[in-house]
């Protein structure tokens, strides 16, 4: 599923209990701890289902355990982009008034930033 960024933020709780929606500091602590970059992302996504794209490989080795798969994103006017090349995970971390912050695997793995009403994945961590 693509949820948009207030959605996660909702006080009703998006997060089973015990688990919480990750945040910026979180995600760019797991791309360091993994290499960063390239070397992040191919530990990050899993061994089938990316797409090959601008001269990139799209699969990865999933060393990590992390097993991203390539959901791509739904804009604001609810357009689906990138299913199958790219991957977008929202994080709770808000950085202006109409946007926060996500994490995003292509060929590289960094975060972000993008108008909260688009439509992205999410990943829980336990508390």
């Amino acid at each position: 599923r693509l949820y948009n960024w207030y959605a996660i933020t909702d006080t009703r709780g998006l997060a089973p209990e015990g688990w919480h929606v990750a945040t910026k500091s979180e995600f760019n602590t797991v791309i360091d701890f993994l290499g960063k970059g390239e070397s992040a992302a191919k530990k990050m996504k899993t061994k089938s289902g990316w797409g090959d794209r601008y001269g990139y490989k799209g699969n990865g080795n999933n060393k990590s355990g992390f097993t991203a798969l390539p959901g791509g994103y739904r804009n604001i006017v609810g357009e689906f982009y990138d299913s199958g090349f790219y991957g977008y995970w929202w994080s709770t971390s808000p950085e202006w008034t109409g946007g926060a912050t996500s994490f995003v695997l292509t060929h590289n793995a960094s975060t972000s930033d993008f108008k909260k009403a688009c439509g992205f994945s999410v990943r829980c961590v336990k508390d």
